[in-house]
């Protein structure tokens, strides 16, 4: 069966290599690879150890940039997932029932039927075996498999919202989401669809299970059909190959009519900024921090990619990726080293300076993933994205001017507006109370320092009127049912019934603080804030029964809170107890230096009478 299987896949030519890996519980990697000629895969000892295949050939590694031949189309579902992270509904059912759900969604989306299913042990592997094309079609055949695989769809079954509204995708939403929400309910393995993917070989044994993998379906090998995989592309991409090209031969007539236009749009350049790619690492750390460092089947990704994100805004070296991203998804540093190979290489040509070229433009040699494959790749829900910045699914939101304007105020240690004016309604509130003992703007202005006057009476007004809103906002006006007339039958029918009272519709509980803050205005006058709308002014007055009175910050009369009277008495007898005790100190035990020193002064002259003051003034 396996060497079956590997002829399906790869043939007897066409050179390259093929990839037979086995488990290795004894390694750090968990698992071996051993390259093998096509030619020679066949008779290999290799091959009978093995226990998963390449979908596809290399040259000397297992790596996506080393891909010697592509083609083949593939869906890994796992609906009997152990470790999946909602239950999956059909994990009861067996393979042929499961292959047969699929094989009736495939029909309904237009899709050829696959060359075969295997069932691996945990769930099926639906497999289009295709012509093998050069390395350079790779591209294309990773659009096929993510239009294949589709996004990730929302919590209720339906398609991520986009920001831009395209008929094209609609069409193509609409065609394939049936088979979406299916893959979904089976397990699909998001993470299965690279090009240097294994997958499990027919004939061995899962060890998770101990079940032999086999053919689910056909029920013959002879029965077994290829693809072109032109045409497959076709049933499964938004457009086919002609609709594609009658647009870009539209495109470029529109070119040619109108060579200023087409000129001016060439030569705009788009400007990725660096903060871009930090936002993209700081989204990428708060998912860690978000499904706490569990990463089912993508750790390793999540760690190329955050330090690929890490590489383009800050730079470093791949020692400190792997010892850092590793530690937080529990890899060790060996294991995460493993996948920053290349990108180590191309972070280094980045710091260098040097440049590649890419549709005829230059660009960083490091790796430009689009935000949209980052979300499909770690399975990002809406849940996960509302916290982000850049991997929102659907696309996230560009920033207003204003959005911005406001972060850099934050940051600059500004105070938010809406604090100012809690701060100047604050102040204005005990402004008025002062002034309602009878004193000046200089008096209030020293009693509350950090105002003008001109910023005080500002305060004071827009208390004033906030007071006066909050008058307005709670009253209501009671319309009388009966105000048209009373209305009495024609006839006696018996006693009339009393109309319902009019219901006011009750207020909204305040909001209350944990305990009243109390703040001391003046000598004579305090403040209880109960609530950010609640509060109590207590100020002396003579005619007051306690010499006391209270007042609302609305104005209204309010009772005095409770333990100020308490806490007045206590006062006044601590002064008293204080005095005493000054009073009651020992003269003779002060120091010297607390006696206060006398001081010579001038003499005072006598009184003199007139004629005593013209004799000395004459000098007799």
């Amino acid at each position: 069966m396996k060497r079956v299987h590997l002829k399906l896949l790869h043939g007897t030519s066409g050179g390259g290599q093929v990839c037979l890996s086995r488990e290795a519980p004894e390694l750090k990697a968990g698992w071996m690879d051993t390259l093998v000629w096509q030619a020679r895969a066949a008779d290999s000892q290799a091959l009978v150890d093995a226990e998963f295949v390449g979908m596809n050939s290399f040259r000397f590694q297992r790596l996506s940039a080393a891909v010697h031949r592509v083609g083949h189309l593939w869906m890994d579902c796992d609906y009997r997932d152990p470790k999946a992270k909602v239950p999956l509904p059909y994990a009861h059912l067996d393979e042929e029932a499961v292959v047969y759900m699929l094989l009736a969604a495939f029909e309904a989306c237009g899709i050829p039927f696959p060359s075969f299913f295997t069932a691996s042990g945990n769930g099926v592997h639906a497999v289009w075996v295709c012509d093998r094309l050069q390395a350079s079609a790779q591209r294309k055949v990773a659009k096929a498999m993510n239009a294949l695989y589709g996004p990730v769809l929302r919590p209720d079954g339906t398609c991520p919202v986009r920001r831009r509204r395209d008929a094209v995708r609609d069409r193509h939403e609409a065609r394939m989401l049936p088979l979406w929400q299916l893959a979904r309910d089976l397990g699909l393995d998001r993470g299965a669809r690279d090009a240097a993917r294994v997958l499990r070989l027919w004939g061995s044994v899962n060890s998770k299970n101990g079940a032999v993998c086999r053919m689910a379906w056909p029920s013959s090998i002879e029965d077994i059909q290829r693809h072109e995989f032109n045409t497959l592309s076709d049933a499964i991409l938004p457009l086919t190959r002609h609709e594609l090209k009658a647009i870009l031969d539209e495109r470029a007539a529109w070119r040619l009519d109108n060579p200023e236009a087409a000129a001016a749009y060439a030569a705009k350049k788009r400007r990725v900024p660096v903060s871009r790619w930090a936002r993209i690492a700081a989204d990428l750390q708060r998912l860690c921090e978000i499904r706490g460092g569990v990463f089912p089947k993508t750790r390793h990704l999540w760690v190329f990619l955050t330090a690929n994100a890490r590489a383009h805004a800050y730079g470093g070296d791949k020692t400190e990726w792997a010892a850092e991203l590793g530690a937080m998804v529990g890899l060790t540093e060996s294991d995460a080293l493993s996948c920053l190979g290349t990108l180590d290489e191309r972070a280094q040509r980045h710091a260098a300076g040097e440049q590649d070229e890419y549709a005829g433009k230059p660009c960083s040699p490091l790796y430009h993933y689009s935000a949209d494959r980052m979300v499909n790749d770690l399975s990002i829900t809406d849940a996960e994205g509302e916290g982000m910045s850049v991997l929102v699914p659907g696309g996230s939101v560009d920033r207003t001017d204003a959005e911005r304007q406001a972060d850099k105020r934050e940051r600059d240690g500004c105070t938010k507006r809406v604090d100012q004016v809690a701060s100047r309604l604050a102040d204005g509130r005990r402004a008025n109370a002062l002034k309602a003992e009878g004193k000046t703007m200089a008096q209030i202005c020293t009693a509350i320092p950090g105002r003008g006057e001109t910023s005080m009476r500002k305060a004071m007004r827009e208390a004033t009127e906030a007071v006066v809103e909050a008058v307005v906002a709670t009253s209501e006006t009671v319309t009388d049912s009966n105000a048209g007339g009373v209305h009495v039958p024609s006839r006696d029918i018996g006693p009339l019934a009393t109309p319902a009272p009019a219901l006011t519709p009750s207020e909204p509980a305040a909001v209350l603080y944990d305990r009243p803050r109390i703040t001391r205005n003046s000598a004579i006058s305090w403040t209880y804030d109960f609530g950010p709308d609640t509060g109590t002014v207590v100020f002396k007055s003579e005619n007051a029964l306690h010499g006391w009175s209270a007042i609302s910050i609305h104005g209204a009369d309010a009772d005095i809170p409770a333990g100020f009277l308490d806490e007045r008495r206590a006062e006044k007898a601590r002064r008293r107890l204080r005095d005493a005790s000054k009073a009651t100190v020992d003269r003779a035990r002060r120091f010297p230096a607390r006696t206060p020193i006398t001081r010579p002064t001038a003499p005072t002259a006598l009184p003199l009478t007139p004629a005593e003051y013209k004799r000395i003034s004459q000098g007799w």
